[in-house]
């Protein structure tokens, strides 16, 4: 399956990096980009010093330049990774419309995440659903309280 390809190609370009002694840090990610031909692009997140302030450029717009000079602009799917601990991200809004913005049929393609595969067009919508489910999860929690006596007290689901 081309999504397990992805995974393993942005674990291999950070593997990469760090063999070549680059340090990597927590706010660093990873982009592969999988074509509609099925080539895969990567990209990686920079970050450095401009007029004094710190400015970091995300992975997925180096993943596109590098698609681009292919000549390519047809998405399939888009996986976006910490480079840190590999954990999946979603794309931030703005990388997702320049990913839109690429080609009409790109608002067809997907966001790779670990346990499932999110239409692009369907981002905020997954991003609703998982806030309320936390929020469902959250409000079934008992709350323990030690109180002045020291014993703790369960107190379901305030």
């Amino acid at each position: 399956m081309i999504y397990g390809k992805m995974f393993e190609t942005a674990k291999n370009r950070v593997q990469i990096c760090i063999r070549n002694g680059q340090i990597i840090r927590p706010m660093d990610t990873v982009c592969v980009i999988c074509a509609k031909t099925g080539h895969l692009y990567s990209g990686l997140s920079h970050a450095g010093m401009y007029r004094g302030r710190l400015t970091v450029t995300h992975a997925e717009p180096e993943a596109i330049q590098n698609m681009l000079a292919f000549g390519e602009k047809q998405v399939e799917a888009v996986l976006l990774m910490n480079s840190y601990n590999f954990r999946t991200l979603l794309p931030c809004k703005q990388c997702i419309a320049d990913i839109l913005a690429l080609d009409e049929e790109n608002k067809n393609c997907h966001i790779v995440l670990e346990n499932t595969i999110v239409p692009v067009q369907g981002v905020d919508k997954f991003i609703q659903d998982s806030i309320n489910q936390s929020q469902l999860a959250s409000a079934q929690v008992p709350v323990v309280s030690a109180g002045s006596t020291g014993i703790l007290r369960c107190h379901p689901f305030r």
